[in-house]
């Protein structure tokens, strides 16, 4: 299976559960990456199992109307 071009419509690097990420890291020390992975575990932990469903969920919906489109471009995906 080739894989398809880069897309905000279909990454799930930008999706989701990234969304949130730099707002926690703001002010926050990230000069060790032990210090920076320790923050990246408090968001994980902070937020509730409802939440990563729903964004694996709406991931999936998000490809299928990437797909149903055609890979024409998916205007407000956030």
């Amino acid at each position: 299976m080739l894989h398809p071009p880069y897309s905000p419509d279909i990454s799930s690097c930008d999706y989701h559960h990234f969304l949130g990420r730099r707002d926690f890291l703001v002010g926050r020390d990230t000069r060790t990456q032990a210090v920076l992975d320790n923050h990246i575990e408090q968001l994980i932990n902070t937020r509730p199992k409802q939440f990563w469903k729903d964004g694996i969920r709406k991931l999936a919906e998000r490809w299928q109307q990437a797909i149903d489109l055609n890979g024409i471009h998916i205007p407000q995906h956030r």
